[in-house]
């Protein structure tokens, strides 16, 4: 959300999940016998066939990584909070004191305002985390309203009626007939994206907003299991990132200019970049190593991280050379490699012969379980498949989305099989149905019939 927005669309998206960028939906437990499905509507459980299992959790978009075991899971999800008193307990004294102060300076702001409303600022100079925002719209709508509703007139509807999500990390465990919940990591009203467990199985790693970040920056955060308390690793950073195999290092990709403000569009510097958080027990270390940034480029907040087996790291980015004008610019990313054993230089993972348009709004991919092959997505929800030994391109699925939209980042079921949302054409002529179909060496099976609205709604309906 735009840190520059009116006091009214602030409150009215308190309880606004997110889904602008696309999310890898189905996430297949490490044997391929069952899988998670993640929609804005709740997590479900399905078997081989796509059958859903009697697990489930509804209301609430989620987001998870499985165990090895295939047992157990960290689910990230949310639940509504109605206002201030449902979400005070969130905050420690000291930010209950400062979220009090600034609601009462913004209640004597809004009074004094004389002009349009969209012109209002709740945060002007981008001192709040969207959740610290929220927590200061509720906190104004719940204990120091007077004379607001008078004041704002038909604005305050939407403000009387905002509510908040309150994202939470929780461990799972995973039966043939429930979710059990555990041990929750965390609780924060900023928005938790994808987690991502450490091989030692340790910690936790996930993307969220810093309390003190600026412009909606995203930051990465870890959590042990055992001990659950919430340590910024860096900040802002892109919202994919991956661990080092042997479970001591995170490398992600961080900005290393930060624009003035959300509707700056001056171009941002940053660089792929690995920093050591745990020992080799897989323990929280008590002071970060040292920051490495190993390649420099342009910085974009989709950009995928992956740290292989054998040390090297894929990422992506767009190849430039500057001083270039707009023009020059060009328009398609690919896939790069950084390996340590050789520092000075950066390969190419994608041969310069790879012809597939990529997808120029998401560079994320997905490699194999085997790490021999990597998922990209091209426009208009169509997927390709390159394979990194004999540089040979696999259209996986090869027709537009019905809306011209990306569903889900596909996923790898196993080495040679493959999950991905593609477009069904009608009997009648109507215009084509997504599913979610399993691809494996040119042929497709359909793993999503039967299923619910439920399962279906916000993510593949055309929505």
């Amino acid at each position: 959300m735009n840190r520059r927005e009116t006091l009214l669309i602030t409150a009215v998206a308190c309880g606004l999940a997110a889904g602008c960028i696309p999310e890898k939906r189905i996430v297949w437990s490490p044997s391929g016998d069952h899988a998670a499905v993640c929609t804005p509507n709740g997590l479900f459980v399905i078997d081989d066939k796509g059958t859903p299992l009697p697990g489930k959790i509804t209301g609430s978009p989620t987001r998870c990584a499985w165990f090895k075991d295939g047992k157990r899971m960290v689910i990230v999800h949310a639940a509504q909070a109605k206002g201030w008193d449902d979400i005070a307990p969130l905050f420690d004294d000291a930010q209950r004191a400062m979220i009090a102060t600034e609601a009462r300076a913004v209640r004597e702001r809004v009074l004094a305002h004389n002009g349009p409303w969209n012109q209002f600022e709740l945060d002007a100079t981008n001192r709040f985390s969207p959740g610290q925002e929220i927590a200061i719209v509720l906190y104004l709508r719940d204990k120091e309203s007077a004379g607001l509703a008078e004041k704002l007139k038909e604005e305050w509807d939407g403000i009387a009626k905002a509510t908040a999500s309150i994202w939470q990390a929780q461990l799972f465990t995973v039966t043939p007939h429930a979710l059990s919940p555990g041990i929750v990591l965390t609780r924060s009203l900023d928005e938790i994206r994808t987690p991502k467990i450490s091989p030692k199985e340790t910690l936790v790693a996930f993307p969220m907003t810093a309390a003190d970040a600026k412009n909606d920056d995203v930051a990465l955060h870890i959590v042990s299991i055992t001990d659950p308390q919430v340590k910024l690793v860096a900040s802002p950073v892109g919202i994919d990132f991956d661990w080092s195999p042997d479970g001591r290092e995170l490398a992600f990709v961080r900005s290393t200019s930060q624009a003035a403000n959300k509707n700056d569009e001056s171009i941002q510097l940053g660089s792929l970049t690995t920093m050591a958080v745990a020992d080799a027990d897989g323990k929280v270390l008590p002071q970060w190593g040292p920051r490495n940034d190993l390649v420099g480029m342009l910085f974009n907040p989709v950009l995928g991280v992956r740290w292989l087996r054998d040390g090297r790291i894929l990422f992506a980015s767009i190849e430039v050379t500057l001083p270039a004008t707009s023009r020059d610019m060009p328009r398609q990313w690919s896939l790069f490699s950084y390996d340590p054993r050789m520092p000075a230089s950066v390969g190419r993972a994608l041969g310069r012969d790879f012809s597939e348009a990529l997808d120029p709004g998401l560079a994320m991919f997905e490699v194999s379980p085997n790490e021999e092959s990597v998922l990209l997505p091209s426009p208009k929800g169509r997927v390709s498949s390159y394979n990194f030994r004999s540089g040979s391109t696999t259209i996986i699925q090869g027709q537009d989305d019905p809306d011209g939209k990306f569903r889900c980042i596909p996923s790898w079921k196993s080495d040679t099989e493959i999950s991905m949302v593609a477009p069904v054409a009608s009997a009648d002529g109507a215009k084509a149905t997504n599913e979610v179909m399993i691809w494996s060496n040119g042929n497709t099976r359909t793993l999503s019939d039967g299923w619910t609205d439920e399962m279906r709604e916000g993510w593949m309906d055309g929505k």
